[in-house]
């Protein structure tokens, strides 16, 4: 898991992002993989919640996760080690 820079003058939520969206297409985490539950990443990273799921949201509508409701957020299996962002 990443650090947060809280000093950064980089937002939280685009750390985070930019992260995910990194191990995405890096091929490090796999199509399929289901993503820490919003409370569980909050918790560990010490951020809101919201946060979290402000992140998951915008990545399911940029197509990188897919929701599944009240289960999990995974990683489309469309964007794997080597694929171009999507659109």
């Amino acid at each position: 898991m990443w650090r947060i820079d809280r000093k950064s003058p980089i937002s939280i939520k685009r750390q985070i992002r930019e992260a995910l969206v990194s191990e995405i297409l890096r091929g490090q985490t796999s199509a399929n993989s289901k993503l820490p539950s919003s409370r569980e990443l909050a918790k560990r990273l010490s951020i809101s919640r919201n946060t979290v799921l402000n992140v998951y949201e915008s990545l399911a509508a940029d197509g990188y996760l897919t929701a599944h409701e009240r289960t999990a957020f995974r990683v489309n299996s469309n964007f794997v080690s080597g694929l171009k962002k999507p659109a």
